[in-house]
C-alpha cells in the first residue's frame, strides 16, 4: 500500500522537528560541561590525548548526556503523541534509544565505580547507581506500554515517572562528579571543644579556700 505524498511530507517535517529538538538539547547538555573561562593564573594549554584514549577513557562521562536528553525528549514526544498520533513512531524510537543509552551509561558507570569504593562518596555513588537501575526498568515498562494502543495511557503516566527518575539520577550523578560536602560533624565538634574547655580569665582570683 503506497502512502500519500502529502503524508510522507508530513512525516518528514515531524522527523526534522524531532531531530532539531534532539540536536538542541544535546548541545545545551554538552555546553553545561564547559569549564569557566579566565581566572586561576596562567596555565599550560590543554593537550588533546590520542583519539582512542579520548573516546574511551571515562566513557560514562561522555555517554551520560544521551539518556538525559533522550529520556526527557521521549517523555515530551509520548505526551505530544497522546493528542497527535502522527508522532507515535518517532516517540517509540526515541524511547527505544533512550533505553539503550541508559543501559550503556549504567555499564560504563559500573566500570568506573571502583574508584569510589574507598572514598567518602561511595554511598552517594551507590544511590546514583540504584536510581539508574530503576530508570532502566521504568524505561522497559515504558517501551512495552507503547507497543499496544490500549496501554498508551500507561505510557503517558510512565513519561512523568521516567522524567522524574532522569532528573533525580542526573542530580545524584552531578553530586558524585562535582559535589563538595561541608565539614564533617566530628571536625566541627573537635574545634568547638577546646574553646568550651578553656578557663575563663579571672575565675581563679574569685575562689576562696578556707
Amino acid at each position: 500500500m503506497t502512502k500519500n505524498p502529502e503524508t510522507r511530507r508530513g512525516h518528514g517535517r515531524e522527523w526534522v522537528v524531532a531531530l532539531s529538538i534532539v540536536g538542541t538539547m544535546l548541545g545545551a547538555a554538552l555546553s553545561f560541561g564547559q569549564p569557566p573561562q579566565g581566572g586561576g593564573g596562567p596555565q599550560a594549554p590543554y593537550v588533546m590525548p590520542p583519539l582512542g584514549e579520548a573516546l574511551f577513557s571515562d566513557l560514562h562521562n561522555k555517554i551520560i548526556h544521551f539518556p538525559i536528553v533522550l529520556g526527557l525528549l521521549g517523555a515530551l514526544l509520548v505526551l505530544v503523541a497522546w493528542r497527535k498520533p502522527q508522532y507515535e513512531t518517532i516517540a517509540f524510537w526515541v524511547v527505544w534509544f533512550a533505553l539503550l543509552s541508559t543501559l550503556a551509561a549504567y555499564f560504563s558507570g559500573l566500570a568506573q565505580s571502583t574508584e569510589f569504593l574507598h572514598r567518602p562518596k561511595r554511598w552517594i555513588m551507590e544511590t546514583h547507581m540504584r536510581f539508574g537501575i530503576g530508570l532502566a526498568f521504568a524505561e522497559c515498562v515504558w517501551l512495552l506500554a507503547l507497543l499496544r494502543r490500549r496501554t498508551h495511557g500507561l505510557a503517558a503516566v510512565m513519561s512523568f515517572i521516567v522524567a522524574g527518575l532522569v532528573l533525580v539520577t542526573g542530580f545524584l550523578g552531578g553530586l558524585v562528579a562535582h559535589g563538595r560536602g561541608g565539614a564533617p560533624p566530628r571536625a566541627e565538634s573537635a574545634s568547638a571543644a577546646p574553646a568550651a574547655a578553656a578557663p575563663v580569665a579571672g575565675t581563679d582570683s574569685l575562689t576562696h579556700t578556707p
